[in-house]
């Protein structure tokens, strides 16, 4: 991520937790979790607004400094994967 700040300062951030063979449908990935608890502990609410959309197994991170409303972007973000998902 740092080095994506270096070259474009406006950058925001999204990752989906793939599933494996031992996740149930429908329910969050335990990848998802832990990356989760990952950024959770490592992204401060400074910078980055956090969202996450559990049926999706989506995490956003949303640049607070260049999106006015975050939670439209994140919106709008998630209906984009949720389409290109399905």
């Amino acid at each position: 991520m740092l080095d994506v700040l270096k070259r474009d300062e406006k950058a925001s951030f999204f990752f989906i937790g793939a599933e494996d063979e031992k996740d149930q449908d429908g329910m969050v990935s335990r990848r998802f979790r832990l990356y989760r608890r990952f950024v959770l502990s490592t992204v401060s609410n400074d910078k980055f607004e956090h969202f996450r959309r559990n049926d999706l197994s989506l995490y956003i991170l949303v640049n607070k400094e260049y999106v006015e409303d975050t939670a439209s972007y994140a919106d709008e973000l998630a209906g984009i994967v949720q389409r290109l998902m399905h």
